[in-house]
């Protein structure tokens, strides 16, 4: 009891604290192709988001799934937009590898410059095979540009194949996604919709993600001009003041064995060998902007979606089952 008790007394004045910055969760294309955070809209129009996330695809295999993050608006409209984030996952959404910092932007941009530059390559031998005079790419090919901002590599791991808690560490410091507890109207204790992300070495309350339970039925929110016509509400983030402070106790927890064994399991059976440009690192490189609220933002976004995917993923191997057997 008394052990409960103090941990209460931490977690008390930070729940009954007000959120230093709220963000709405927003879909913007269909099955989530593109996702946006955006604080709230002022009265007088719609505000920009803060952050903007692509990917392309969604709903398939681990090594089709290369989510990008960007600091600011959709990229499409937004010239200022810059990459921040990318990210590749395990088989079965266990564990999850994050590239974070102002660097990313060049690596995408250099892997973009050498997918042009093998395309010309295969249209100009196609033309040569054909007898045909070469023909210029309609758009100058570029090369490769160094590497010069911030990357840092860090790894997300869920707890087990059924457990809601996805652990991180930034820092020394390690993080905690996990469901809430709330009572329901007829007093019973259950599951929510709502995770929240805690210190674990003092167990404050750094954020919370409150998702709307009927999200998916709702119809989009019709804004009609660039560079979001189109928006569907998902979520509320908070994210609190203990988020932007420093954690006097030291963190003396341990990596869960399982969460270890889950993720050699799930590198094990990932598709595609990696290429060797997805190991750049640069920890000493220059970042403007505030990783510690991007890694939130990112990780909220990554626990929603995985939870979203795995409701589907026993559905599809049966579906695949069948299909391979012939039913």
């Amino acid at each position: 009891m008394k052990r409960n008790a103090a941990k209460e007394e931490v977690k008390r004045p930070a729940e009954q604290s007000n959120p230093a910055t709220t963000l709405n969760l927003y879909c913007r294309l269909f099955q989530g192709r593109k996702q946006l955070f955006s604080p709230a809209d002022p009265p007088d129009g719609v505000a920009p988001a803060s952050y903007f996330i692509i990917n392309p695809i969604p709903h398939k295999h681990a090594w089709q799934w290369r989510p990008v993050l960007h600091r600011g608006d959709n990229p499409k409209y937004t010239a200022d937009t810059l990459a921040i984030a990318r990210m590749t996952r395990s088989a079965m959404w266990g564990s999850f590898c994050l590239w974070m910092g102002d660097g990313v932007d060049t690596i995408v941009k250099n892997k973009k410059r050498r997918r042009a530059k093998r395309k010309a390559r295969r249209a100009e031998k196609w033309r040569k095979f054909w007898h045909m005079k070469p023909k210029p790419p309609k758009e100058p090919l570029q090369d490769e540009m160094e590497v010069v901002g911030k990357v840092c590599k860090i790894h997300v791991r869920r707890a087990g194949f059924w457990s809601r808690r996805v652990e991180w560490e930034f820092d020394g410091v390690r993080y905690q996604w996990s469901g809430t507890r709330t009572l329901s109207k007829n007093k019973l204790k259950g599951w929510t919709h709502d995770v929240k992300l805690i210190r674990k070495s003092d167990h404050a309350l750094i954020a919370t993600l409150k998702k709307d339970r009927w999200s998916t039925f709702r119809s989009s929110e019709k804004i009609g001009q660039p560079p979001n016509k189109k928006r569907a509400y998902v979520g509320q983030l908070c994210i609190y003041p203990a988020a932007y402070e420093q954690s006097t106790i030291p963190d003396q927890t341990k990596e869960s064995t399982l969460a270890k064994h889950t993720a050699k399991i799930d590198g094990a059976v990932s598709g595609k060998k990696k290429n060797h440009h997805d190991d750049i690192e640069i920890p000493d490189g220059p970042h403007a902007g505030n990783m510690l609220e991007e890694l939130i933002v990112l990780t909220a976004w990554i626990v929603i979606e995985a939870e979203h995917r795995l409701r589907w993923k026993i559905v599809d191997l049966i579906e695949e089952i069948g299909e391979s057997a012939g039913g």
